[in-house]
């Protein structure tokens, strides 16, 4: 699953199985990553750039984690 950052117009979202967040520009380009190495299996992310945050669901647990983002 994708998110749509309007702020800057990118796109956010995770790899379950590098355990990593990306940044990338909207022609696919990785821009920064995160690793997120806790979430076992990440699957959604919702990310709020005014406080750097970005909440990752995990498929595995149903778990909702929030991550401060460093990138």
């Amino acid at each position: 699953m994708f998110f749509s950052d309007n702020s800057d117009n990118t796109l956010w979202f995770c790899d379950s199985q590098q355990k990593m967040i990306f940044n990338c520009n909207l022609n696919g380009d990785v821009l920064e990553s995160q690793e997120i190495n806790y979430v076992s299996k990440a699957e959604a992310i919702v990310v709020d750039r005014s406080t750097n945050t970005a909440w990752v669901g995990c498929d595995q647990t149903s778990k909702l984690f929030k991550i401060k983002l460093k990138i």
